[in-house]
């Protein structure tokens, strides 16, 4: 909580310094507050970043997951149940959860590694030889799950998702990969890649 107390009081100046690059869109390079308070959470706070940006496009991590979600199930994939991974505490994971039931998912299971702070979830990603996301996602994937959604920024999954997809055989969304991803389409960039999961190769 003092984490995010800290985090909104650096919002305000932080858009209004890229905003002198004059952007065409925005992109936010956080999660947790994009999750919290469920959906009328996220909501307020896309009303308060357009506040201070105007009419830019914007991306949160919420959105863009949810953005992400939906072009999967536009080629066939029925996505309702999904499993969660994160760095989160048991708090950032309730908020998650709440956001994700209350987008009309049914969350089979939300799996925080409970990174002491932010830059302890970087320690966590797996191209640092850390394990803990593998393991996680074998604790929680299971035949009634359709898609495995990783969220927390810090915690980057964007090479390891694309061979999780294929292994799995289900969409396995990184929230890094899904706010590129949203951002580009966002500003008409339609450039398809390989090696960065379905979405990028694809959609």
């Amino acid at each position: 909580m003092k984490f995010l107390e800290l985090l909104r009081g650096t919002v305000p100046n932080a858009v209004r310094d890229v905003l002198t690059c004059k952007p065409d869109h925005i992109m936010m390079g956080m999660s947790a507050e994009t999750f919290w308070g469920g959906v009328e959470g996220n909501d307020g706070f896309v009303e308060h970043i357009q506040s201070l940006c105007g009419d830019l496009g914007l991306t949160t991590g919420a959105n863009a997951v949810n953005a992400a979600i939906a072009a999967y199930q536009s080629v066939g994939h029925n996505i309702k149940k999904i499993a969660v991974l994160g760095p989160y505490q048991p708090i950032g994971d309730k908020n998650v959860r709440k956001f994700f039931e209350e987008s009309g998912f049914d969350v089979k299971h939300v799996a925080g590694l409970k990174a002491a702070n932010a830059t302890d979830a970087i320690a966590l990603t797996p191209e640092f030889g850390n394990d803990s996301v593998m393991d996680v996602v074998r604790q929680i994937d299971a035949d009634d799950v359709d898609a495995v959604i990783q969220v927390g920024t810090n915690l980057s999954t964007a090479l390891t998702f694309p061979t999780l997809e294929k292994w799995l055989g289900k969409p396995c969304i990184s929230i890094n990969t899904a706010c590129c991803w949203h951002a580009l389409r966002a500003c008409g960039v339609d450039d398809q890649f390989d090696n960065m999961g379905r979405l990028f190769e694809e959609f």
